[in-house]
């Protein structure tokens, strides 16, 4: 099994305490669709920039972050030769404004990546703050489970989709420092049942002791007769702040 998948729940609170954040939450909510894109591209490039300030100024997509991929695992090696890609997360609003073409956008995306074929994972959230302190972290893992859709509906599969988040909070030695999952796409056809874990980290050798534990693994070895593939991204990212 890939081990470099990892669990995560926020802070667990007192009745109390989860009633009014629940309440607040409820009174507040952002629905997004949050967006990662994988590009081969320069931090500093202006073409860059400019998509961000589209995403922003036309999307609505007032909340982004990036920053270059680690190679902190053997899923995703860095290759000899090529510079690191950058991870970009746009949180787009649940209904874009009218007058913006995404499609357009898309393909001034896919024109920026050296390649043309820029990796995408999609995923929608209840609420903008659900992932933000997987976002805000020293180190953040994007980490991805490709099931059989056969097997989803399996009441122990579905237990342990999830636990495979909840677990987490109860790393030892800690480390964690929140983030939320959810079903998601990809621009890959072949992955055609995908679950997506934004998890924040105070840095990898928390992780790395947590993903020795056989917490780690307990959910994990239950999903493996449904789990096709699975993987991790690494990047330490940073908000945009040039919108």
């Amino acid at each position: 099994m890939n081990r470099l998948l990892a669990r995560a729940l926020p802070l667990r609170q007192s009745p109390i305490v989860r009633t009014s954040l629940h309440f607040r939450t409820m009174s507040s909510k952002t629905p997004i669709t949050s967006e990662v894109l994988i590009l081969r591209v320069s931090a500093t490039d202006e073409r860059f920039a400019a998509l961000r300030r589209s995403a922003a100024q036309q999307g609505g997509a007032t909340e982004q972050y990036y920053g270059e991929e680690k190679a902190l695992g053997p899923f995703r090696p860095a290759k000899a030769g090529e510079a690191q890609p950058i991870v970009w997360v746009i949180q787009w609003p649940k209904t874009l404004p009218e007058n913006f073409d995404k499609a357009a956008f898309t393909k001034e995306v896919t024109a920026l990546d050296a390649k043309g074929a820029p990796e995408t994972f999609i995923t929608a959230f209840d609420d903008a703050a659900l992932p933000r302190p997987a976002l805000d972290a020293p180190l953040t893992e994007f980490a991805t489970m490709v099931l059989d859709p056969a097997q989803i509906s399996s009441p122990p599969i579905a237990k342990a989709i999830e636990k495979t988040f909840t677990d987490c909070y109860d790393a030892p030695d800690g480390g964690f420092t929140g983030g939320f999952w959810g079903p998601a796409t990809s621009s890959n056809p072949e992955h055609d049942k995908l679950y997506m874990y934004y998890l924040g980290w105070e840095n990898k050798q928390l992780h790395t002791k947590y993903s020795q534990t056989p917490l780690f693994a307990l959910e994990l070895e239950n999903l493996a007769p449904a789990t096709k593939n699975g993987w991790a991204i690494w990047v330490e990212l940073k908000r945009a702040t040039d919108l």
